[in-house]
């Protein structure tokens, strides 16, 4: 399969933190096992930073990165991939865990991306993945091969208005997606929109903040959530809610420095 690169947007490159980004691919290509990888996966195809650590490093969010999220375009060559990861084991959507170098590493071929799986009639492209994607931040890749950044409109919407939005809304009312709404709304420090907003509160009603908390222990790293804060971004988003007018969340304290002091909605 072939990568069409010309659909990187012209305006790309009036992104913030963008060295911050190409920094972290620089850093990739430093670990000798990881880099080995991203070769395997470049001669073939094309390899692409995915997922939380880009959008993490354009939006400003603090904290060290672990996991890396890889789609390819060409074909993956699982057993050499294996034989670079102290473990390794297939996913429920047809691509790889793996442990290179250190850090843990979800791999997949563009065409296993659950989105094409799901709907078998979709074009299967870097845009068209990006148009499934949840959340409005999670619409951004940086390729692996020449550090170029594809990011659709509403990723740029949401670096520009510090606005969360959805891109492709949820089914139902989903217990991990609320958990995700509301890390993404405390670590970016984003401000719901309407339809974010009224999710969370469905889901607020039928998990309770406790549900959510205890949730979040699926995620590696630094927890964000606790009681406080989850009451935090109930507030927030009942205030977007009843209002019609996007609020913002307010700390008097540093996030992971102990408990705020004190929570309120602007």
């Amino acid at each position: 399969m072939v990568v069409d690169a010309s659909w990187t947007e012209s305006n790309a490159d009036e992104l913030p933190n963008l060295d911050r980004a190409r920094a972290i691919v620089r850093l990739l290509h430093k670990d000798d096992a990881v880099a080995a990888l991203l070769r395997s996966c470049n001669e073939v195809g094309e390899a692409f930073l995915f997922g939380g650590m880009v959008r993490d490093a354009i939006l400003g969010a603090s904290g060290a990165f672990g996991d890396i999220d890889i789609f390819v375009s060409g074909p993956l060559d699982a057993d050499f991939a294996r034989s670079l990861s102290r473990y390794s084991r297939r996913t429920n959507f047809g691509g790889m865990r793996l442990v290179v170098g250190k850090f843990d590493v979800d791999i997949w071929e563009l065409p296993q991306s659950q989105a094409f799986r799901i709907e078998k009639g979709r074009p299967i492209s870097i845009p068209s993945l990006l148009d499934t994607v949840c959340f409005s931040t999670d619409a951004v890749a940086i390729s692996l091969l020449d550090s170029r950044v594809i990011a659709t409109s509403k990723f740029r919407g949401t670096v520009r208005d510090k606005v969360l939005k959805f891109v492709s809304v949820p089914r139902g009312t989903e217990l991990l997606q609320a958990v995700r709404i509301a890390r993404l709304l405390v670590k970016l420090d984003l401000i719901p929109h309407f339809d974010i907003a009224k999710y969370f509160l469905a889901a607020i009603a039928e998990f309770g903040a406790a549900g959510l908390v205890k949730a979040e222990e699926k995620w590696k790293g630094r927890r964000v959530l606790d009681d406080f804060l989850v009451e935090g971004v109930r507030l927030l988003c009942e205030s977007s809610v009843t209002t019609g007018v996007p609020a913002t969340l307010s700390l008097d304290e540093e996030l992971f420095s102990g408990e705020p002091s004190d929570v309120r909605v602007a």
